[in-house]
């Protein structure tokens, strides 16, 4: 039972996955602009309505969907933000990518 918004997630489709969920503005942002950044789209259901808008902080927090075929690497990218090293695909890309500006 929810109420409020409080309670489980809801998956919104059946090839979403629950990515992570997050309880502040800043850290929202900078979910959404890592997954922007690797082509990754998501969907953003906020818990709680407009709580957030108000105190800037969601106790309900906020979840992050993906696809199913990007759950993979969407949480390798996620993880990364804890450790000093990139995921092996995202520090390829940034490999070639230097390689080509050469």
């Amino acid at each position: 039972m929810s109420l409020f918004g409080i309670g489980d997630s809801h998956k919104p489709a059946e090839d979403l996955e629950l990515l992570v969920t997050v309880y502040d503005l800043p850290s929202r942002a900078v979910v959404a602009s890592i997954l922007e950044d690797a082509g990754i789209p998501f969907l953003i259901n906020e818990r709680g309505g407009s709580v957030s808008v108000v105190t800037g902080n969601s106790m309900l927090g906020t979840d992050f969907f993906v696809k199913n075929t990007d759950l993979e690497l969407a949480t390798k990218i996620i993880e990364s933000l804890n450790d000093d090293e990139p995921p092996e695909e995202v520090a390829e890309e940034e490999t070639e990518e230097e390689e080509d500006g050469k």
